[in-house]
């Protein structure tokens, strides 16, 4: 499920002007001779620009008051047997092995609707085997249609083994496109009719998370966050993930915040270095971004991701976070401007259940 993360500053210093002068005055003091008379300096600050955002929408008072009813143990025992339900199905399709194409749609159904976390093992077996027996051999591949090789592709790639785009060679053109009528099929491919426990886990599932996000935000609004430690073997994750953070964070602000005098983003730097307009800037740094999630898909499926539980997490949090920044920033800024956008989908995800 996803989450919504709230940040409050560990470092909380006194920077008022008048401790500052209340300090000064007495260190001035403290040094001067009875018989002197000296004059205290006037002391100058010097005044940050304001982003002039508006008052948050999140106090404190308002986040305590979030209730929710889907706590209740008797909910829980429901889910228990949906989740039970949905483990059989994963079973028995995975012991029909002729076709991999109905466990695929079962595994790509239960990420799309958020609870594939509860199956983590029997996923990640059934993968293992259908990669093995299916996909590791290259002179399988032209035994499959393109329904089996473009989910098989999608799904095994997310979980990090190496599938790589020659599996669509043979139905590829000379010209390197998908043959005939095959190019305006890709778009339907796999959408299969939702089970209905399926539904039903998934919707009892995402209300329940909502109910212990909530306690969590509370938590949270009682107190600082901790700082992660970086970890040596995903630096290059941190990197990537920071550096789209930035990237499309310059896209969706940087008009407003150089209406204000703010510095010079990464938009102006390129206008200033190169000579082009600001619409070219913007496409170069739409460049800079699909190159570097590039990177950061690249680095996410590295065996070592496949091999730690705690690094897979980490991976999978990076990865959402530069995601989190393109829906903030998508159409302006998420946190100054569109604010009805921002707060729909905070209560849709937080608050409201389904």
């Amino acid at each position: 499920m996803a989450s919504v993360w709230a940040f409050s500053s560990p470092f909380l210093i006194s920077n008022s002007s008048s401790s500052r002068k209340s300090i000064i005055a007495s260190e001035m003091l403290s040094s001067i001779n009875k018989n002197q008379v000296m004059d205290v300096p006037t002391m100058t600050t010097s005044v940050r620009r304001s982003g002039n955002y508006p008052p948050s929408l999140w106090s404190y008072d308002h986040i305590q008051s979030f209730t929710s009813k889907y706590t209740v143990c008797l909910l829980i025992y429901r889910l228990q047997t949906l989740k039970e339900a949905a483990r059989a199905m994963i079973y028995k399709d995975n012991e029909e092995e002729e076709s991999p194409l109905h466990i695929l749609n079962l595994v790509d159904d239960l990420q799309r609707l958020g609870t594939s976390y509860h199956f983590e093992d029997e996923i990640s077996n059934v993968l293992k085997n259908i990669y093995y027996n299916h996909y590791k051999n290259p002179e399988k591949w032209t035994q499959m249609d393109l329904n089996l090789k473009s989910l098989g592709f999608r799904l095994l790639r997310q979980h990090g083994y190496h599938i790589p785009q020659e599996i669509f060679e043979d139905i590829k053109d000379d010209t390197s496109n998908f043959k005939g009528d095959l190019q305006k099929d890709i778009g339907m491919l796999n959408l299969t009719g939702m089970n209905s426990t399926l539904l039903e886990l998934a919707k009892l599932d995402f209300n329940m998370v909502q109910a212990i996000h909530q306690e969590d935000l509370k938590d949270m609004s009682r107190s600082t966050k901790e700082i992660l430690n970086s970890i040596e073997s995903a630096e290059n994750i941190i990197r990537y993930s920071a550096i789209i953070r930035r990237l499309v964070d310059d896209l969706g602000t940087s008009t407003d915040e150089m209406a204000r005098g703010d510095n010079l983003k990464s938009i102006q730097c390129y206008m200033q270095e190169s000579g082009a307009t600001e619409e070219e800037a913007r496409m170069y740094v739409k460049t800079l971004i699909l190159d570097t999630w590039k990177k950061l898909n690249k680095e996410s499926s590295g065996v070592n991701v496949i091999d730690s539980h705690f690094l897979k997490e980490f991976v999978e949090c990076g990865t959402n976070l530069s995601r989190m920044g393109h829906f903030m920033y998508h159409v302006a800024d998420g946190h100054g401007h569109r604010l009805d956008v921002t707060k729909s989908h905070v209560l849709s995800l937080l608050v409201n259940p389904i």
